[in-house]
Formats: C-alpha cells, structure tokens, sequence
C-alpha cells in the first residue's frame, strides 16, 4: 500500500472510530478493526478524473470469521480446512444424494476410498451432513487413512474437509 493509501487509512480509522464513540459505543470503537476491514480499490476504472485531485476508493468489508487451514509440514499438501461461519443457517434441505456429490467435489476422494458414512448427524447441536471415506489397498484397509467432510445441509455448502491419506508401497521390499 502506498504512503498516501495509508495516510488515507488512517484517516478512515480514525474517523470510523469518533463516529461509533460518539454514537455512544467507546468498546465497540476500539474493537472496530476486529470486525471490519477497509481494502483500497486498485483499479478505480469509474472515478471520476480531476486534474489537480488524487482520488482513492477504499472499500468496507465485513470480516466473517477466519478460515482454519492444516498443511503437511514436509511437502506442504493440505490436510484439513474449517470455515465455521459457513456452518449456519444449519438445515436437512439436501437430500442425501445431493449433499454426497458436493461432500465428493469437496474431498475429491482418490482410487482406493470407500464411502463409510454418509448422513445427517447432530454436531454441535444442529443437523450436517458428513460424509466419510476409508482408504483400502487391494481389500485391506490402510490404518489412520480418512476423508471427511461437513456439508451444510441448507446452503449446499461444505464448510470443513480432513485428509490423512498417503501413497501404499504394494511392492515387496525388505522392511
């Protein structure tokens, strides 16, 4: 960001700030940063141009929630994601074959994932829908291998997928 974006940053702040204290919520004025987030507009095709002004857009955006992700520490592949805001309205809108195929785009399961669960389930008191795969190599099962996934059940959107999942050497070796 530039020096005059941030000087305009600051300004926003802070005039942000004395509207909410002055409205009558000092806390909330403090916490503000928290719970909103101001995102300059890099290519403000629309603005106006005026010669002798410099003109910035900023926007005001609303934070959700934060967005949890796992990676493997050696090869940096993704283990798991949780967005909980996406959780709620909870719902059984789906049916089960329709949150099952988007529970699938979710985890992608590879060859060798066997479907193990796939139903609505109370998690934290409200109705979602997981589905759950097994990782089999010629019949056996593969100790700690899984996916799973939530799928809000009124959205149609997941909102938490787990991967442990690894490549089995079938080929007989000195152990």
């Amino acid at each position: 960001m530039s020096d005059e974006a941030s000087a305009v940053v600051r300004f926003v702040w802070a005039h942000l700030a004395r509207k909410v204290e002055r409205a009558g919520f000092p806390e909330e004025a403090r916490a503000l940063r928290e719970h909103v987030d101001l995102a300059e507009v890099l290519d403000p095709a629309d603005l106006p141009s005026v010669p002798s002004l410099r003109v910035q857009r900023f926007e005001v955006r609303r934070r959700v929630g934060e967005l949890v992700v796992e990676l493997n520490a050696s090869d940096a592949s993704l283990l798991s994601w949780l967005f909980p805001p996406a959780r709620l309205p909870a719902g059984k809108d789906l049916g089960r074959d329709q949150a099952l195929q988007i529970a699938e785009r979710a985890a992608a399961p590879p060859a060798g994932a066997v479907l193990t669960e796939a139903e609505y389930q109370d998690v934290g008191g409200d109705p979602v829908f997981v589905a759950a795969w097994a990782h089999e190599e010629d019949g056996l099962p593969v100790e700690r291998d899984y996916l799973r996934v939530f799928v809000n059940g009124r959205t149609g959107q997941p909102f938490s997928v787990s991967r442990r999942w690894h490549v089995v050497d079938l080929n007989a070796t000195v152990r």
